[in-house]
């Protein structure tokens, strides 16, 4: 349901939490004034009381989609939290990345939005600021820092296992030992 011709950039952050919710609106500001921007998000900004954490003057669509890794490539940027399987789906798929962490103690997302951040594949929001977060998310309005983060992330090998996966299976049906 995207128009082809105007830009459009996904936003998974999460809400519910009130950083979190905080993180959103925060991120959602960064996208204000990106010219004929669609935004979409795929679950509804609003915190618990169902107040919109959406700041006016952005066109934004809630979609559920699975998997989203097949629909990547309609995007021109994202924001994303910096969970293993949106670094690993985002990175390889070469979409302009703002990661911002989610702090909860079950991995440590802010080094690998770090690591993202230091190797160039992508741009990290300090989670723990919400100006940052909205001036890096304002970043992703220039071309040329997108051209730069997809040209990056068209660096990356390939990443889908299947050869090692392979081996290994073949390795353990060809052992002498039980």
């Amino acid at each position: 349901g995207l128009d082809p011709n105007r830009p459009a950039v996904l936003v998974q952050l999460g809400t519910g939490d009130s950083d979190v919710n905080e993180k959103m609106t925060a991120a959602l500001s960064g996208l204000i004034g990106w010219k004929d921007l669609q935004v979409v998000l795929t679950k509804k900004p609003i915190d618990k009381n169902g107040n919109s954490l959406v700041p006016d003057g952005l066109d934004l669509k809630v979609v559920r989609y699975f998997p989203l890794a097949q629909v990547l490539h309609a995007f021109d940027a994202s924001v994303c939290a910096t969970g293993y399987n949106g670094v690993h789906e985002l990175l390889p798929a070469q979409i302009p990345t703002v990661f911002v962490s989610n702090i909860r103690g079950t991995d440590d997302q802010e080094a690998r939005a770090q690591w993202c951040h230091d190797f160039g594949y992508a741009i990290r929001g300090n989670q723990a600021d919400l100006h940052d977060i909205t001036a890096a998310v304002k970043k992703l309005q220039d071309p040329e820092v997108r051209a730069k983060l997809t040209a990056k992330c068209a660096e990356l090998p390939d990443t889908s296992g299947g050869e090692e996966i392979a081996k290994i299976l073949f390795d353990l049906a060809t052992r002498e030992e039980p």
